[in-house]
């Protein structure tokens, strides 16, 4: 009947939503679940009760093909209870939407800090050569004035 295909329809749904919430869930960073773990709940909630609103949904429809009088009036509730489906769906969508964009940021500042990294290390770099250059040239001066001492040792006063 009808109501079964609704029944079935939001059963797959709701087992198309939950692998992308489990999936997006463990590409999360440490650190990052303390900021998601509310929007996750709500995201239980919401799934919970789309499958509730759609049992319920279900039910009613059934008894509307027994009861021909309250007909409009379940098929009333039953639209309210799908606007409230559709709702929770566009509610986890935008959710999903939100961690990823939350992920790209993260991988931005990642690759920041990777450049900023790279770049104390060349600057490390010149710095050791720097050392090395003053380190031979004092060397030359120190080899220097030895030879001037030597010299200046062959004149008598």
């Amino acid at each position: 009947s009808g109501a079964e295909g609704v029944w079935e329809a939001m059963q797959a749904l709701v087992a198309r939503v939950e692998p992308a919430i489990e999936a997006v869930e463990g590409l999360l960073p440490a650190g990052f679940p303390e900021r998601t773990a509310k929007a996750t709940d709500e995201i239980t909630g919401m799934v919970a009760a789309i499958q509730k609103g759609t049992r319920l949904a279900v039910e009613t429809m059934n008894e509307g093909v027994t009861r021909v009088e309250g007909g409009v009036e379940l098929a009333g509730q039953a639209g309210a209870s799908m606007e409230q489906i559709r709702a929770g769906a566009t509610q986890v969508v935008d959710a999903v939407a939100d961690i990823s964009a939350a992920l790209r940021e993260q991988g931005a500042a990642s690759n920041e800090i990777a450049r900023s990294v790279e770049h104390i290390a060349q600057m490390a770099e010149q710095n050791s050569a720097a050392v090395r250059d003053t380190a031979n040239t004092a060397q030359r001066l120190e080899g220097l004035a030895q030879h001037l001492r030597d010299e200046v040792a062959h004149f008598h006063i």
